[in-house]
């Protein structure tokens, strides 16, 4: 379903569901077993907090004890946790342990993968040699995807990161920047859910969105703002009139 909304035509959609299969093919590879899992102190806790919020049906950021001890509970970046907590609960299953080697192959080859080919669809870039490059290179570094899933492990900061290409396209609409446009009154709604959800999967990721967003805003009001004298318009000035003069008798 989320394949065939890929925009930009047939070859557009059958370049990202190839990017999309050997990307999760790589990324199944690397796991070996569904319920292969990390032995690491960062995956103990990922696991933990999965297991948490599905024992106290609670998945809100702030709400989380784990961190904090007996003290009060403070903010911790639970998006990655919380859809597999609700994909558990959906197949009505208690094994952590497959639901987060679930996220590992589906963000990479879903929400990375597609969210490249949009901002490529948004850009112009959708002739045949270009997404070709992009089907190779898209899963072809291991910084990312592959790196956050074995070193670390980052799990929050790579869905973060998998949200920011999708975001960025976006925003490249809203603004009108390129031949593709999305009215900002439909835009800004789903801009601001994207950036709370990228917020609530790790909030360094929307540091990482306003490297981008701030030139795409300046050449917005370059744009917008153009100066009046080059567009041969005239602003009509208002002068202040003279009051009128009368003569009479002094009384």
């Amino acid at each position: 379903m989320v394949l065939l909304m890929l925009p930009g035509g047939i070859v557009n959609r059958c370049a990202g569901r190839r990017c999309s299969v050997l990307t999760a093919w790589h990324i199944i590879t690397i796991l070996g077993r569904p319920d292969n899992f990390s032995q690491s102190f960062d995956n103990v806790f990922h696991l933990s907090a999965i297991r948490w919020i599905l024992d106290n049906s609670n998945g809100s950021s702030l709400a989380i004890t784990m961190t904090t001890g007996d003290n009060p509970a403070a903010f911790y970046p639970l998006a990655w946790h919380d859809v597999a907590t609700l994909a558990l609960k959906m197949v009505h299953s208690t094994d952590v342990v497959a639901a987060n080697n679930a996220m590992v192959v589906a963000v990479p080859a879903v929400v990375w993968v597609l969210g490249c080919f949009y901002l490529l669809h948004v850009l112009g870039c959708v002739n045949a040699p270009a997404l070709v490059a992009a089907g190779l290179m898209v899963g072809a570094f291991p910084a990312f995807p592959y790196l956050p899933a074995s070193w670390g492990v980052l799990y929050p900061n790579m869905f973060g990161i998998a949200l920011i290409p999708a975001t960025i396209a976006l925003a490249y609409q809203a603004l009108g920047l390129g031949e593709h446009r999305t009215p900002l009154r439909s835009a800004l709604p789903v801009g601001l859910l994207a950036m709370f959800g990228m917020a609530i999967a790790h909030p360094n990721t929307i540091a990482l969105f306003c490297v981008v967003l701030i030139p795409m805003l300046a050449t917005w009001l370059t744009r917008s703002a153009t100066p009046w004298w080059a567009s041969g318009t005239t602003i009509p000035v208002a002068w202040p009139q003279p009051l009128p003069l009368t003569a009479g008798r002094a009384r």
